[in-house]
């Protein structure tokens, strides 16, 4: 049986034309724009890490259109992400998540405090809310974590906004690990070194470099951590 409207799903071909270009126009050479990236659920709000941005501080860009369809070639971001706190070779941008709705972002930055590492949650009141700001609402970091722990190496943010894995490979001799940090509303991010559950392997092992990667179900609820 068929429902009308008929909506037949576009077909992928292969094309050397994309659809856009994003860049930067204040970049530099070496900035590593495009080092990680993440979409919203609706495809209109990308963000874009650049890990080596002034002096290896990092950057992130927010690019947004109005329709999913109105992406075009820009160099002017719509909004600029930075932590003024930040230091040289923070490496903030180093990877990104955005939750669904295109309103809450998580940068990590791993290279904060020797290589201890944070990320940085960043909310909005709605998609098209986005301005440059270099005040995140709220620091993840771990408590007690150590010099080369590569917290935030890795991030994944479950589609509501509420839930975050934190990957940091290094902990415990590069054994790893991954920190799962959940608050009750997208709009209650708050600065914590507690994180909600630790995720491990028990039976791991010194430079299985757990928490390389992660990954996050929509309702949160299963993670995947590569090693």
């Amino acid at each position: 049986t068929s429902s009308y409207p008929i909506v037949i799903d576009p077909i992928w071909t292969t094309s050397s034309t994309p659809t856009a270009t994003l860049t930067n126009s204040g970049g530099a050479s070496g900035d590593e724009f495009g080092i990680s990236v993440a979409l919203s659920a609706d495809g209109t709000t990308a963000v874009i890490g650049a890990e080596n941005v002034n002096s290896l501080k990092g950057a992130a860009y927010v690019f947004h259109v109005s329709g999913e369809g109105s992406w075009a070639t820009s160099s002017a971001p719509t909004a600029t992400l930075t932590n003024s706190g930040g230091g040289p070779a923070d490496f903030f941008g180093y990877s990104v998540a955005l939750s669904a709705d295109g309103t809450t972002a998580v940068i990590g930055a791993y290279g904060v405090s020797s290589i201890a590492g944070a990320a940085y949650v960043f909310h909005v009141a709605g998609e098209g809310s986005w301005a440059t700001s270099s005040t995140p609402t709220a620091t993840l970091t771990k408590s007690g974590g150590a010099s080369n722990s590569y917290f935030g190496l890795s991030v994944a943010l479950s589609a509501d906004g509420t839930t975050a894995v934190i990957g940091a490979e290094g902990v415990n001799g590069s054994a790893g690990a991954a920190y799962v940090f959940h608050v009750s509303g997208e709009g209650s991010w708050a600065t914590t070194s507690t994180p909600t559950a630790t995720l491990t392997n028990s039976g791991g092992a010194s430079n299985d470099d757990f928490g390389y990667s992660v990954a996050l179900s929509a309702d949160g609820t299963t993670a995947v951590i590569g090693a």
